[in-house]
């Protein structure tokens, strides 16, 4: 009878251990190093600037977005303020805009996200209700798409036969007076909207009454996906380990990557820049937010994949904890997950007023006094923001240069 007693036993805690394992047997672990192989440093040598003074300059709002046509080719500036496409030369040649503000063919609103299709094609995310609008590079329409239900769209890639997206939509049936449910997903959708496989999805409510803003609902990697190589989709949905899983377009597990880290602890003083940076203006008064921070930022913040394969990993220590004159850092993983390095950015910026924009082609993009130009476009200025005496806003392009 013992024996028997000790068999049940062993056998529930093998199935325990089973399905706590957070990888299948047959699905490839890579475990990476707490320190990188190697740290190498890139210095920002600017190659060309655009300055409103300059004369010929186009007139320029708020620029939210930045991409390559191709890999050295123009560069492509999305400006959300007044809904068009900038397009310079690699040299600083300004060669015109695309797009424009409306609802009819190539035309959009409120766009805050631009990309590449592999064909050549722009597409541009615009506002509520999501959708995608794609135009050629002389700003002839190309198509759209978007989701059959209306939602907000985060981050988007195209797949054959239809997109990969990241969002969120309203539970109608659940709203009350104070709060909004929402359906946030990474799904699969088909040419017509429908989504047609869910690699995630969670629930999450937003008080309104009074304005709150909570971190304790469940983490959503929402701009931590890309596309790697080999078409797999490459995530980040623990918010405080470092790990990478790698899925089929089917929704396969094929990889995972961990790696020893323990996330950033916020301080009193970073947890009062979140509260001072949640600004909500409703007739020219800001409303109170009451917050429930968390006491750790997420381990990994965002995912971009580079034309070679390898991926871009920023974690929280993205902008913190540098060595002196470097302002960003970021890891660099091989397309196999492995750790091939650490990559250290110096730059005459501060991301304090400035933006930083990398490429995927060794060049980068400093939108200097983005932060009080944005603002101010808002009308969200108040008196206590960090301002320079020279607070004019510039693009400067630069190249990634060996610091060797």
């Amino acid at each position: 009878m013992r024996r028997w007693f000790t068999l049940v036993w062993l056998l529930v805690f093998l199935c325990l251990l089973a399905a706590v394992d957070p990888v299948a047997a047959d699905v490839p672990l890579v475990r990476c190093p707490a320190d990188p192989p190697v740290v190498r440093t890139f210095v920002l040598v600017e190659r060309w600037r655009i300055d409103a003074d300059d004369e010929g300059a186009p007139l320029i709002g708020i620029i939210s977005h930045v991409r390559a046509a191709e890999p050295g080719g123009d560069v492509l500036l999305l400006d959300s303020q007044l809904s068009h496409i900038l397009i310079y030369s690699p040299d600083g040649e300004f060669r015109g805009t695309v797009g424009r503000d409306g609802d009819g063919p190539g035309e959009f609103r409120r766009p805050f996200r631009l990309f590449v299709l592999p064909d050549g094609i722009l597409g541009v995310v615009s506002g509520w209700p999501a959708k995608i609008v794609c135009l050629d590079r002389e700003g002839l329409a190309a198509g759209a798409w978007s989701p059959r239900t209306p939602m907000n769209l985060f981050h988007v890639r195209r797949v054959p036969d239809g997109w990969i997206a990241s969002g969120q939509y309203t539970l109608d049936d659940r709203r009350d007076s104070s709060r909004l449910y929402f359906n946030r997903v990474l799904s699969r959708f088909d040419e017509a909207g429908e989504r047609t496989y869910d690699y995630l999805t969670s629930e999450s409510v937003h008080v309104y009454q009074p304005n709150t803003h909570d971190e304790r609902q469940a983490f959503f990697p929402h701009s931590a996906w890309d596309l790697a190589a080999d078409d797999l989709l490459v995530m980040s949905a623990a918010r405080d380990a470092y790990r990478l899983e790698y899925y089929s377009l089917d929704g396969v597990l094929v990889r995972v990557v961990e790696r020893e880290f323990r996330p950033y602890r916020r301080t009193a003083e970073d947890k009062q820049q979140i509260r001072d940076g949640q600004r909500v203006v409703v007739n020219g008064v800001r409303q109170e937010i009451i917050f429930h921070l968390l006491d750790t930022e997420p381990a990994i913040t965002s995912l971009h994949s580079r034309p070679d394969g390898s991926l871009m990993v920023f974690t929280c220590f993205a902008t913190r904890e540098l060595p002196d004159g470097v302002v960003m850092r970021y890891d660099v993983h091989d397309p196999a997950g492995e750790l091939r390095a650490e990559v250290h950015l110096r730059a005459d910026c501060d991301l304090t007023y400035d933006a930083l924009r990398l490429l995927p082609d060794n060049r980068a993009v400093i939108l200097r006094n983005h932060s009080s130009t944005s603002r101010a476009a808002f009308g969200m200025t108040e008196q206590d923001d960090p301002v320079r005496e020279d607070d004019a806003f510039q693009v400067i392009v630069c190249d990634l240069v060996a610091a060797d």
